[in-house]
């Protein structure tokens, strides 16, 4: 049956410090609470996987080699009866869309790593001398727009009082302190009635409006100026409406008609002229003024984030994106090398029907090759580690005829696609070729074979039993420097059976990490 383990990439009689100190040392600390943690270090090391099986000494047999995918066939590479050796290239497909995508990806990832490096690095001085210097021409802009507030209220004033009081004079007769009526009978009934009172009303608010202005002056601070303008839009409106108002008293059609009915309604027309000329000038200017205020105050904020620099949610969300640009970069080279057949162990061709131009269908069997080794190992791998396994992986072999002292060497060279059921668990058989061969390697002998599938370097390493698991996710508790403990997610990579595990995200180096946390 297989056996499964992951070791440190060492000596048997070498560990590096660090991570002897973080595997066999432990500290108790004893918290305010009273509460004591077992903690180990963080500490980098080198860690690889490893898959173990058992399988046989066999005569060699030839290779069939295929293609994955559909395509055509750009280069041939090698003729039956051809020596090549591993790695060797027998038949090319077409790569020219893929490798374009390449590129694209690539590009894709220098763009994302140079975000990156940019938020990292933060503001450079020159760009918030130009930030500094773009929001002090807002502030001077705005400061700008005030400058004719005062001309401009005082001139919606004048063309007011003129409207009102000059250009509907004829109109009525009476007096702010009395009352006002029309100089002649109207028509419209309604409109005789409303007049007169707009005409009363309008009266006070010139009154008012004139004290309300009097105090502006040169000196009158922006937000005085904000209400002026606010105020002097309510007061326009107003008297728009009265001239409007006075105007549907001009119509004809009855017997009372005045004969200067013409003269008024040309009067007061040029009133409302005057008027909502006015409203538009003050509407505007409020306008201009809101505009440059949203952009001054915008400008701020982007000299205030871009000196307080990237957040660190910023700085780890355009790491993600720089992870999945180089994942998208690495799956197509992936699949560009699937384009490419090559030979899996050094040894000469025995069958070869590939043509160039010719379009071929996946997993047709195109190519053979018999090793120049008369002998190969025969293992069946299960299914929970056949993913793991990739053709040239390394592997170790012993002999129990020799003991676990002798080592060969030697490179997995095919996995077969379909299953064999041992014992009710799915396998896959799986050959490999010997490095070099040995006189004392007789077929049928058993073979213990263990094949790298994979290795990290400079990886951080902890115990597995301080990674508790909860669904999906993955936490574990970190002794902080106050004697607490805190929660943290981390994500985790390979794993060994001598109880260690390399941590891919979630911690740093020299962290403390408690191992067998007591409540």
């Amino acid at each position: 049956m297989k056996r499964k383990r992951i070791i440190f990439l060492r000596p048997f009689f070498l560990i590096p410090v660090a991570i002897l100190i973080g595997l066999i040392s432990f500290w108790i600390f004893s918290s305010r609470s009273g509460v004591k943690y077992e903690f180990v270090e963080v500490a980098k090391g080198s860690i690889s996987e490893e898959v173990s099986v058992t399988g046989n000494i066999k005569p060699a047999e030839e290779i069939n080699l295929a293609f994955e995918n559909s395509g055509r066939i750009v280069r041939v590479n090698g003729a039956v009866g051809d020596k090549v050796s591993a790695g060797q290239i027998i038949l090319e497909l077409d790569t020219r869309e893929l490798n374009a995508k390449l590129l694209e990806a690539t590009a894709s990832v220098e763009a994302a790593t140079a975000k990156l490096n940019e938020l990292k690095r933060g503001t450079r001085p020159e760009e918030l001398q130009i930030k500094g210097t773009e929001l002090k021409k807002a502030e001077q802009d705005l400061e700008n727009e005030y400058t004719n507030v005062i001309d401009i209220l005082n001139d919606a004033y004048t063309k007011s009082d003129d409207a009102v009081r000059t250009k509907t004079g004829a109109v009525f007769i009476g007096s702010g302190d009395t009352a006002y009526k029309l100089t002649f009978t109207s028509c419209d009934t309604d409109a005789a009635a409303d007049a007169p009172w707009l005409r009363f009303t309008a009266d006070a608010d010139l009154k008012k409006w004139q004290t309300e202005l009097r105090p502006l002056g040169s000196t009158a601070d922006t937000a005085l100026l904000d209400a002026a303008l606010i105020s002097a839009k309510t007061y326009l409106g107003k008297f728009k409406t009265f001239l409007e108002r006075t105007t549907d008293t001009f119509v004809g059609g009855c017997t009372s008609v005045s004969p200067n009915l013409d003269t008024y309604r040309t009067s007061v027309s040029a009133g409302r002229t005057s008027v909502v000329s006015a409203l538009l000038a003050v509407s505007d200017k409020r306008q201009e003024i809101l505009s440059q205020e949203l952009t001054t105050e915008r400008l701020r904020q982007e000299l205030a984030l871009a000196r307080a620099g990237s957040a660190p949610e910023e700085i780890a969300a355009q790491a993600a994106l720089v992870k999945q640009a180089e994942a998208q970069a690495e799956s197509t080279r992936a699949q560009i090398e699937k384009k490419f057949l090559r030979a899996p162990i050094k040894g000469t061709i025995t069958k070869q029907d590939g043509s160039k131009g010719e379009i071929i269908a996946p997993n047709i069997p195109l190519v053979s090759v018999i090793s120049e080794s008369d002998l190969e190992i025969e293992a069946n791998i299960p299914e929970i580690d056949i993913g793991k396994i990739k053709i040239s992986d390394p592997v170790t072999i012993t002999l129990d005829a020799y003991g676990d002292t002798v080592k060969f060497f030697g490179r997995v060279i095919s996995v077969d696609p379909a299953t064999t059921v041992i014992e009710g668990v799915p396998t896959y058989k799986t050959k490999i070729q010997l490095d070099k061969e040995d006189g004392r390697i007789k077929p049928g002998m058993t073979a213990n074979i263990t094949i790298k599938t994979a290795e990290r370097q400079d990886a951080l390493i902890i115990p597995q039993r301080s990674v508790l698991f909860e669904g999906e996710k993955r936490f574990l508790y970190v002794l902080k420097s106050d004697g607490t403990r805190e929660k943290r997610e981390v994500k985790p990579g390979i794993r060994g059976s001598d109880g260690n595990i390399e941590v891919l995200e979630g911690l740093s180096a020299g962290e403390k990490v408690l191992t067998t946390p007591s409540e």
